[in-house]
Formats: structure tokens, C-alpha cells, sequence
């Protein structure tokens, strides 16, 4: 990729991109991640779409519990389903489902990590692949195709980024700084003296 140094401000986009709606996943897909067996009395085509607490939990949602101080809300949540121990499996009401598992919080996060696929990563607030317009890149600064510069970022010399890599707002990063492959920086971050992401042996500076 070819980069320009103090290459000029673009002007920002009016485009708003559309809110993303998750796709949901199915009950029987639910069990499926959880390593176990849907009750005989659940509809495995039963549409979750996300997660929820105990409390604000509504059929579209999937809820768990891992502790005692959280049974009375398990008694009345509206959640579509619920990961539970066997201890708490008997206080889950009719119109949830319980799906028990060993740790509910474990097997909770890994299903919301299919729901939510995208809040793994940061997504670049304002920037685009290849475009640094309204930062300051050295030109000795190595970066990789497809990273994401926020406006605002400085990099200094002989920076190296590697590819698909997001840098938020205003990030500075110093002289010699190495960041690895599809990492993710926040906004306002400062870096010196360091490796990010990968090993330094990995990368060969031109």
C-alpha cells in the first residue's frame, strides 16, 4: 500500500451507515454451542436474538445465572431461554426454556460472541481502509493494506501496522512501534517503546 505523508484532510462523509440487526440463532443452535440437549418440551426453532439480564429479559432473549442472590429474579424473568446450573434449574418459569450447562456465564459469553460477532473488534468511528486523510503518517512509517486510520492519528518513523488493523482517534504512536495483524487501538491512545500483537522478530522493517 501506497501511503502519502501529511497527505491532505478529506472531507468526512453524510452517510449514515444502517443499524446492524443480529441475525439471531436458533435454540437448538444455542444447546448445540452449549454442548448439551434441548428440555423435550422446546421449540428448537425458537429465535434468539441477543442477551439480556434476568431482569430486563423478554423472549427474544437469552439470560443465565450463576449465583444464589439472583433467584428471584429467575422466578419472574420473561427470558426465552436461560443458561442454568442443575441447582437453579427447578426456579426457571414455564415460559422460559433452561438450558443446563456446567458454567452458565462461560457458555453465556461464548453464545453472545455468536450473536455479536461484531463487538469483538472496535469498529473505526470515522475512518476508512487505505485513507489517511487528516493524519500525520512519517514516511518512514510501514502500513499494512486494509488498516484503518481515524482522523487524527500520528505515526511516527519507522512505525510498522500490520494489515486490518483499526487505529482510533488521535492515537500517537512513537518511533519503532509495532502492531501487529487485525489488531484494534482506541481513541487517544498513546504508544512508545513497545510491540502490540505480534512478536518483534516477525516483522522486517525496510
Amino acid at each position: 500500500m501506497q501511503i502519502k505523508p501529511n497527505q491532505s484532510c478529506h472531507e468526512p462523509s453524510l452517510t449514515v451507515p444502517p443499524i446492524f440487526q443480529p441475525s439471531g440463532l436458533a435454540l437448538a443452535e444455542l444447546a448445540k454451542e452449549a454442548g448439551v440437549l434441548l428440555p423435550a418440551a422446546a421449540n428448537p426453532d425458537m429465535l434468539l436474538q441477543s442477551g439480556a439480564s434476568l431482569e430486563t429479559a423478554r423472549s427474544w432473549h437469552i439470560a443465565y445465572i450463576d449465583h444464589a442472590r439472583y433467584t428471584n429474579a429467575l422466578r419472574t424473568t420473561k427470558a426465552g431461554a436461560c443458561f442454568v446450573t442443575e441447582r437453579f434449574a427447578h426456579l426457571v418459569p414455564p415460559g422460559t426454556v433452561p438450558i443446563t450447562v456446567r458454567d452458565p456465564r462461560l457458555v453465556y459469553a461464548k453464545v453472545l460472541a455468536r450473536l455479536h460477532p461484531e463487538a469483538l473488534r472496535a469498529a473505526p468511528l470515522l475512518g476508512s481502509p487505505d485513507v489517511t486523510g487528516g493524519c500525520f503518517v512519517h514516511p518512514l512509517a510501514q502500513i499494512g493494506a486494509g488498516v484503518v486510520l481515524d482522523p487524527g492519528v500520528v505515526i511516527g518513523d519507522r512505525v510498522f501496522i500490520g494489515a486490518g488493523t483499526t487505529i482510533g482517534a488521535h492515537v500517537v504512536l512513537g518511533p519503532d512501534v509495532v502492531i501487529g495483524w487485525d489488531c484494534s487501538i482506541g481513541p487517544s491512545v498513546s504508544i512508545a517503546h513497545c510491540s502490540l500483537g505480534v512478536e518483534p522478530q516477525q516483522v522486517v522493517l525496510g
